[in-house]
Protein backbone atom coordinates (compact mmCIF):
# COMPACT_ATOMS: atom_id res chain seq x y z
CA UNK A 1 0.00 0.00 0.00
CA UNK A 2 0.98 3.63 -0.58
CA UNK A 3 0.19 6.72 1.51
CA UNK A 4 1.21 10.23 0.44
CA UNK A 5 0.35 13.55 2.09
CA UNK A 6 1.09 17.16 1.21
CA UNK A 7 0.42 20.17 3.39
CA UNK A 8 0.90 23.89 2.87
CA UNK A 9 0.10 27.00 4.89
CA UNK A 10 -0.54 30.38 3.30
CA UNK A 11 -2.13 33.56 4.69
CA UNK A 12 -3.52 31.81 7.77
CA UNK A 13 -4.99 28.88 5.84
CA UNK A 14 -3.74 25.34 6.31
CA UNK A 15 -4.23 23.25 3.18
CA UNK A 16 -3.85 19.50 2.99
CA UNK A 17 -4.10 16.68 0.47
CA UNK A 18 -3.65 12.95 1.04
CA UNK A 19 -4.03 9.79 -1.03
CA UNK A 20 -4.03 6.19 0.16
CA UNK A 21 -3.83 3.27 -2.27
CA UNK A 22 -4.22 -0.20 -0.79
CA UNK A 23 -3.19 -3.51 -2.26
CA UNK A 24 -6.82 -4.66 -2.03
CA UNK A 25 -8.05 -2.33 -4.79
CA UNK A 26 -9.25 0.47 -2.54
CA UNK A 27 -8.15 4.08 -2.99
CA UNK A 28 -8.98 7.05 -0.79
CA UNK A 29 -8.33 10.71 -1.53
CA UNK A 30 -8.89 13.55 0.91
CA UNK A 31 -8.34 17.30 0.84
CA UNK A 32 -9.10 19.97 3.38
CA UNK A 33 -8.61 23.51 4.57
CA UNK A 34 -8.48 24.86 8.11
CA UNK A 35 -8.00 28.21 9.83
CA UNK A 36 -8.76 30.12 13.03
CA UNK A 37 -11.72 32.49 13.22
CA UNK A 38 -12.59 34.46 16.37
CA UNK A 39 -10.62 32.05 18.58
CA UNK A 40 -12.22 28.95 17.04
CA UNK A 41 -10.48 26.38 14.85
CA UNK A 42 -12.64 25.75 11.79
CA UNK A 43 -12.11 23.38 8.91
CA UNK A 44 -13.69 21.68 5.92
CA UNK A 45 -12.56 18.30 4.61
CA UNK A 46 -13.67 16.39 1.53
CA UNK A 47 -12.85 12.72 0.92
CA UNK A 48 -13.60 10.12 -1.74
CA UNK A 49 -13.26 6.36 -1.45
CA UNK A 50 -13.10 4.25 -4.60
CA UNK A 51 -13.59 0.56 -4.04
CA UNK A 52 -16.39 -1.66 -5.33
CA UNK A 53 -18.62 1.42 -5.07
CA UNK A 54 -17.72 5.07 -4.68
CA UNK A 55 -18.44 6.97 -1.47
CA UNK A 56 -17.97 10.70 -0.92
CA UNK A 57 -17.55 12.32 2.50
CA UNK A 58 -17.62 15.88 3.80
CA UNK A 59 -16.80 17.09 7.31
CA UNK A 60 -17.18 20.59 8.72
CA UNK A 61 -15.50 21.12 12.11
CA UNK A 62 -15.59 23.88 14.69
CA UNK A 63 -13.37 23.43 17.78
CA UNK A 64 -12.37 25.56 20.74
CA UNK A 65 -9.25 24.84 22.78
CA UNK A 66 -9.23 26.01 26.40
CA UNK A 67 -5.94 25.00 27.99
CA UNK A 68 -6.06 21.31 28.84
CA UNK A 69 -9.56 20.90 27.41
CA UNK A 70 -11.03 21.33 23.95
CA UNK A 71 -14.59 21.10 22.70
CA UNK A 72 -16.02 20.90 19.24
CA UNK A 73 -18.85 20.12 16.88
CA UNK A 74 -18.51 18.19 13.61
CA UNK A 75 -21.04 17.84 10.83
CA UNK A 76 -20.44 14.66 8.78
CA UNK A 77 -22.10 13.94 5.44
CA UNK A 78 -21.78 10.64 3.60
CA UNK A 79 -22.90 10.26 -0.03
CA UNK A 80 -22.85 6.58 -0.93
CA UNK A 81 -23.50 4.88 -4.24
CA UNK A 82 -26.80 3.62 -2.80
CA UNK A 83 -29.01 6.51 -1.61
CA UNK A 84 -30.25 4.39 1.31
CA UNK A 85 -26.68 4.42 2.68
CA UNK A 86 -26.41 8.24 2.66
CA UNK A 87 -26.04 9.75 6.13
CA UNK A 88 -25.88 13.11 7.88
CA UNK A 89 -24.53 13.16 11.41
CA UNK A 90 -23.71 15.77 14.07
CA UNK A 91 -20.97 14.86 16.56
CA UNK A 92 -20.08 16.71 19.76
CA UNK A 93 -16.52 16.00 20.90
CA UNK A 94 -14.41 16.93 23.89
CA UNK A 95 -10.87 16.18 25.00
CA UNK A 96 -9.46 16.65 28.49
CA UNK A 97 -5.73 16.29 29.03
CA UNK A 98 -3.71 16.05 32.23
Amino acid sequence: PNFVTVGYSIAGLNLGYAIYDSDAGSEETTMGVGTSVAGLDVGVQFAERDYTTDTDYMRISVNKGMGAASFGVDYLETDAATPADDADKWVFNYVVGF
